[in-house]
């Protein structure tokens, strides 16, 4: 049995390798402006414009 750790490892692998990495704002295929490895700012906050990839590694 996954423990549930490793389950959000595995997921977040899923995440980067369908989502790739935007530094700047864009909208996604479903109209929502998004960040990073598709960090939706339709439902979460983020300052800036730019973020680089060691930035999301912290917020994770």
């Amino acid at each position: 049995m996954l423990c549930l750790s490793k389950l959000i490892l595995v997921a977040s692998f899923l995440i980067v390798d369908s989502e790739g990495f935007s530094p700047s704002i864009y909208t996604d295929k479903t109209g929502h402006p998004t960040i990073g490895y598709g960090y939706n700012l339709s439902v979460y906050f983020y300052e800036g414009k730019r973020i680089t990839k060691p930035h999301i590694e912290r917020e994770s």
